[in-house]
């Protein structure tokens, strides 16, 4: 018969793999979509400022190992990583956190939601990034447009997005959806949108109002 202590070793030794299976698949998703940005064809360097990315609604920021951003995210591995380590010492060795290894597990799986690059937006020949990962257009599903005008649900949120484009993607196999990216002037959604359309991508009706509706 499994003993409770067997369990928690076993749940310890799952959540370690996956953390570990995560930020590696994650670490190669940044590291391909930071080469495929060079082939990018939107935005060029005038165009950032097009894109406005969740939450804060600021100006889109190059994909790049010079970035502040990526920094942060490689110190905030490391630091995760040493946490991980120091709760396999703990439980197998120490053995001073059996009791308390799922109030400490459930912490360092809140930290790893931290691990994530600010939202990013690339169309490239052969698909789209989204968010540091690489989407063939095969994997593209299908897209929704909503006009940001007043009585949107997020008109208001800041001014940047007033009367805005807000894309949102269906990624095929994939349950949870990318964040939103919002498109501040319609010379460049016109220009996005002729592209998925060109590629085959659909643009499914959003579930808004018709005056919210492209």
């Amino acid at each position: 018969m499994i003993d409770g202590s067997s369990l928690l070793y076993a749940f310890y030794v799952l959540l370690f793999t996956g953390v570990c299976t995560w930020l590696i698949y994650y670490q190669y998703q940044i590291r391909k979509a930071m080469q495929l940005t060079e082939e990018a064809l939107f935005p060029q360097k005038d165009q950032y400022e097009k894109v406005l990315t969740p939450y804060a609604w600021t100006e889109m920021r190059p994909l790049t190992k010079d970035a502040k951003s990526y920094k942060y995210y490689n110190w905030l591995t490391v630091v995760i990583v040493l946490l991980l380590i120091a709760m396999f010492y703990f439980v197998f060795i120490d053995k001073t956190i059996q009791g308390n290894v799922i109030v400490t597990s459930y912490l360092l799986l809140s930290m790893t939601n931290l691990i994530r690059l600010p939202a990013s937006f690339y169309l490239i020949p052969n698909g789209l990034i989204l968010n540091g990962f690489f989407y063939p257009w095969s994997k593209i599903n299908s897209y929704e447009v909503e006009r940001i005008v007043k009585w949107h649900s997020m008109y208001g949120l800041h001014e940047k997005i007033n009367n805005g484009y807000c894309v949102r993607f269906q990624i095929k196999k994939r349950w949870l959806r990318p964040q939103p990216i919002v498109i501040s002037d319609y010379e460049t959604f016109h220009f996005i949108n002729n592209y998925l359309i060109e590629r085959g991508i659909i643009q499914k009706e959003a579930k808004v109002k018709k005056n919210e509706v492209v």
